[in-house]
């Protein structure tokens, strides 16, 4: 694999967006998670692209090769937020998705020539940004005390559970 994203290369200039879709076919139909980007670019004006699958990757209905431009996409995505700085966009759902939780779990781990490791709180390279009824909770602190040691089994032990 491309030993940039275990050199962070991407981290600063690229910020991938973690979310969860609200809806089936529009992942934000209030406009909640575009404005929380904006709020996040203004903060940061190094950053210089914005990855959000939805704006991204081909929709449904796809053609042939969007479909197999998707699959590819999908099959490296795990690459892309180990190498990139992360803004999570946590809701009271975000929780309980396999994606979102993955998305957050690779943005705390660091790549190394032996392999992942939990990255170290000043490595971290995302960024929690609570939204919805999230705002007022803990539920951040929950999210990055949830992530910030496991392991790649405890990882997937976790993730493999019925609940997520």
């Amino acid at each position: 694999r491309d030993a940039s994203y275990s050199r962070h290369a991407y981290q600063g200039a690229t910020l991938f967006v973690s979310h969860r879709w609200e809806c089936s076919d529009e992942p934000d139909p209030t406009g909640v998670q575009i404005r929380s980007v904006q709020r996040h670019l203004q903060d940061h004006p190094e950053i210089d692209v914005v990855w959000f699958d939805y704006w991204c990757m081909p929709q449904k209905p796809r053609t042939a090769e969007e479909e197999r431009d998707f699959d590819r996409m999908l099959g490296n995505i795990a690459m892309a937020y180990l190498g990139s700085s992360v803004l999570i966009l946590l809701d009271l759902s975000y929780m309980s998705r396999f994606w979102t939780q993955y998305e957050a779990w690779c943005s705390m781990q660091s790549a190394g020539p032996d392999g992942l490791h939990a990255a170290q709180a000043s490595m971290r390279r995302s960024t929690v940004m609570s939204i919805h009824n999230a705002v007022d909770t803990s539920l951040a602190e929950e999210l990055i005390n949830m992530w910030k040691s496991r392991d790649v089994n405890a990882a997937y032990d976790f993730l493999s559970r019925p609940d997520v």
